[in-house]
């Protein structure tokens, strides 16, 4: 938890510096201005927006495509700026240290990929704005402070580590290798075939549900206040541990007393910690029913 609360005074301080003042400073040599398109095999993406909607999508296209949008006019200082080094795309959201005009910062940024692309790895900075993703990487890194994200991608495989300070989260996947999400307020939700890794979740206020037909890994979700909900097709050779101050706990049908307990299934070498202070737990295996 201090690690969390650290991460929360890092982007707070971020929010209010950054909002209030310039765009943050960086090397603008080979940075390209404005929206466009162009060929190229990347693997690497890179997003450092501010204020709007990043929308990273996957169309019947030969070329990736660069799109800003603004009620406001978008002038050359304000365009985004992006360059191509290799295999790795880096866009940005305006011009190195541009003071920021506070009433029209807010603008959409859309990213175009064609079908066959398979990134490995995603990184997304941004402030205010919803994320949303259909796009494959093997790892996703979003770091926000206020957003809503939603990611609905149909491959395997994936990692995704996820701080926001308020916003639900929302992953809808084939396979989980990693899941790392730290939030202040808001709800995350995640449907997967399988759980291959870790699972940790560090929430104040909200509530964690992950839906799988397989879990083959482990992990640890705290909250203060809310709700945890584990769902599985068949849970196997797993310890699952819980602690509850003031709230119902309910496992493979199992009601249980407040406190802290465990409960074994087959073997338990792996370990499934889950913890609340005001709130329920509730772990389901579907063939058992609810």
């Amino acid at each position: 938890m201090k690690r969390f609360f650290f991460f929360l005074l890092i982007i707070c301080a971020f929010f209010f510096t950054g909002c209030r003042g310039s765009y943050e400073k960086y090397d603008e040599t080979d940075f390209i201005v404005g929206q466009g398109e162009f060929e190229a095999d990347i693997k690497y993406l890179e997003i450092n927006w501010h204020t709007g909607n990043i929308n990273i999508i996957y169309e019947d296209v030969e070329v990736i495509k660069l799109l800003e949008t603004s009620k406001y006019v978008i002038d050359s200082n304000l365009s985004l700026r992006y360059k191509l080094t290799n295999s790795v795309l880096v866009v940005r959201y305006a011009q190195s240290g541009l003071l920021l005009p506070a009433d029209q910062m807010e603008k959409d940024l859309t990213i175009v990929l064609p079908r066959e692309y398979e990134l490995d790895n995603i990184y997304i900075k941004n402030i205010t704005g919803d994320i949303s993703s259909n796009v494959y990487s093997d790892n996703m890194y979003i770091e926000t402070v206020t957003s809503n994200v939603n990611i609905d991608t149909e491959y395997e495989e994936s990692s995704f580590e996820i701080k926001n300070v308020t916003g639900d989260v929302d992953i809808k996947c084939f396979d989980i290798n990693k899941l790392d999400v730290e939030c202040v307020t808001g709800n995350v939700d995640v449907f997967c075939r399988v759980v291959k890794g870790g699972v940790y979740a560090e929430i104040t206020t909200g509530e964690f549900e992950i839906e799988s037909v397989f879990f083959m890994g482990e992990g640890r979700v705290n909250i203060t206040s809310g709700e945890i909900d584990i769902i599985n097709n068949n849970f196997t050779d797993i310890l699952i541990k819980y602690s509850v101050v003031t709230g119902d706990i309910t496992i493979l049908n199992q009601k249980h007393s407040g406190g802290s307990g465990e409960v074994k299934i087959g073997q338990g070498s792996r370990t499934l910690d889950l913890s609340i202070i005001t709130g329920d737990i509730d772990v389901i295996d579907t063939q058992l029913g609810e």
